[in-house]
């Protein structure tokens, strides 16, 4: 059994150096002075919400939300949860969890409800603007899918200079700029107080490590203020 255990660790280190290896071809590394097609969606976003869900799941664990055995397949749907990014909401998490699950599969050292498990976690990704509000309608299957969703979204609740780099690298992503205008920001940036305002964490384990979306929050409102003048002249 322990030697079973040993092998199911490196599988688990292989399909996520796997899935990291397919994001950076894909997309870029992230890495500062290096060129990436997506400059959020990137390796770089890949290694912090896998280490963003270890986290929270090293908590969830201690906290009785999950059990052990669970750890390693939240780790591997946060690796394989962007592995596509091109084909709009809803169809980029399908064909990540696919991609995980053939992997997974392939592996035959998976149960096909750890298998499922993770196509799952991964599916929960999904984001909706159906309300005209930002909303993940598929957290309520398990408490990792609910895991994940707060990882993924980080950032907002992250110190405030967190914060600004992935929204700043996300705006240059959307407009497609390495250099953006107060037009951009104009744009974007109401977007941003609207998830701030509305969003909240699923987990504690998430309320209690990403305890500033209320001063982010604040940091755009500010931020649109100063923005107004200049927009109109």
């Amino acid at each position: 059994m322990e030697l079973e255990e040993k092998l199911k660790e490196e599988v688990v280190k292989g399909l996520v150096n796997h899935a990291l290896d397919q994001v950076r071809m894909r997309y870029g590394s992230g890495e500062y002075g290096v060129e990436s097609k997506k400059r959020y969606h990137n390796e770089k976003h890949s290694k912090l919400v896998i280490e963003e869900a270890k986290q929270l799941g090293v908590k969830a664990l201690e906290n009785g939300k999950i059990k052990t055995e669970e750890l390693p397949l939240l780790i591997i749907a946060a690796a394989y949860h962007d592995l596509e990014q091109d084909m709009g909401s809803g169809e980029n998490e399908r064909i990540s969890a696919k991609a995980a699950v053939e992997m997974m599969t392939n592996s035959k050292l998976f149960t096909l409800e750890e298998i499922k498990t993770v196509e799952t976690v991964i599916l929960s990704t999904e984001v909706s603007f159906a309300t005209g509000v930002m909303e993940q309608p598929f957290t309520t299957v398990n408490y990792m899918t609910q895991l994940i969703a707060d990882a993924d979204l980080a950032n907002l609740g992250q110190e405030t200079s967190e914060f600004w780099r992935c929204t700043n690298l996300l705006m240059k992503e959307v407009f497609n700029t390495d250099e953006l205008t107060t037009a951009n920001e104009a744009k974007f940036l109401p977007g941003s107080e609207s998830l701030l305002t509305n969003h909240k964490y699923f987990t504690e384990e998430a309320r209690v490590k990403y305890p500033h979306q209320s001063e982010n929050l604040k940091e755009v409102q500010d931020k649109l203020l100063k923005l107004k003048p200049s927009v109109l002249v």
